[in-house]
């Protein structure tokens, strides 16, 4: 039997956007990295002194706001250095994604759920920070709130709810929505632990949330699975 070649490497193609990335830069620390869309070579946006866990970028690369060491970050391109934005309560990754219009940041803290930054373009150390979606104990069972992700109209935040029993138990998870003009978060039915949905759902651009099966989930036929809407009524 042939030994496959290795995959071929293109120099200088052109992308239809530029992609961002995590790699280590000289000194082995996991940096933020731009691939820019005209093919030439990738840039480096962050300086973190310790590892970039995940991050969020505008489509210019002119902000990048990140969690590293247990703390938020933003790094604009015209100041040079990252400034501070919030402690975290744990050195997990904070999920973080920016709303559409680049001015608010949605994260994950481990300990108290989901919060959203409303950052200050003039003084980003004085960023309005606002605990949207606190976790709670209610009905005999802790609710942990994960992976914000902001509309496309920047109207509402797709996030994972788990579900775990005080009393012990397996936990489960729903798909949730934060409706923003009606200050109110809306579920779905529980769903178990091995199903898959509940992690990789995201939005489509017509308001639509899509998720995903494959044939590794128990009991789940593989497929593309669609919510028309997740709300009050």
């Amino acid at each position: 039997q042939a030994t496959p070649l290795p995959p071929g490497t293109a120099v200088g193609m052109n992308l239809p956007a530029a992609l961002f990335f995590l790699a280590q830069d000289g000194f082995g620390v996991a940096q933020v990295w731009q691939l820019p869309a005209n093919g030439l070579a990738p840039i480096r946006l962050t300086f973190s002194e310790t590892d970039v866990n995940d991050f969020a970028a505008t489509s210019n690369a002119r902000t990048i706001l990140y969690s590293s060491d247990g703390t938020i970050w933003l790094q604009r391109a015209d100041i040079g250095y990252p400034i501070g934005l919030q402690d975290l309560t744990s050195f997990a990754p904070a999920q973080p994604d920016l709303s559409p219009d680049n001015t608010r940041l949605a994260y994950t803290d481990e300990q108290l759920g989901v919060s959203v930054i409303t950052i200050d373009a003039n003084s980003p150390a004085n960023s309005e920070i606002a605990r949207l979606i606190p976790n709670v104990e209610r009905d005999g069972s802790r609710l942990e709130y994960t992976r914000p992700r902001w509309s496309p109209q920047g109207t509402q935040l797709l996030v994972e709810v788990g579900i775990s029993p005080l009393a012990g138990g397996e936990t489960q998870f729903a798909v949730g929505v934060y409706d923003f003009a009606a200050a109110a978060l809306y579920t779905t039915a529980p769903l178990a632990a091995s199903d898959p949905r509940t992690a990789n759902a995201r939005w489509l651009n017509d308001g639509r949330i899509l998720a995903h099966a494959d044939a590794s989930a128990p009991d789940i036929a593989p497929g593309y699975y669609i919510y028309d809407r997740i709300g009050e009524g």
